[in-house]
């Protein structure tokens, strides 16, 4: 399950391979330092723009998965859906008519 700490890390790690500061990333991204901060941590609730914009800054693209992709990936691969993919999965069936 992919949680905001799993979120955070991966943008900490993708800053810290650039040689990035935090105060630098978080001014490049027009991102408050503690908004930051927190999701490095996985203690905020950031908006998606936030995580948009400290994205494009680190070159990373926020990937959404259909359900039924997400699952053959697994029985392929033996990747374990995340939260978050079952959680947007979820809501893409509901769009569709799957309530």
């Amino acid at each position: 399950m992919t949680t905001l700490l799993d979120i955070g890390s991966k943008i900490r790690t993708a800053r810290q391979r650039q040689q990035l500061s935090a105060s630098a990333l978080a001014e490049k991204s027009r991102v408050h330092r503690n908004t930051l901060s927190a999701l490095e941590q996985g203690t905020g609730n950031v908006e998606l723009n936030t995580l948009l914009a400290l994205c494009e800054q680190l070159g990373l693209d926020i990937v959404l998965t259909p359900r039924e992709t997400a699952a053959s990936a697994e029985a392929a691969y033996g990747e374990q859906l995340t939260g978050l993919q079952l959680r947007i999965s979820e809501r893409l069936a509901r769009g569709k008519g799957g309530q």
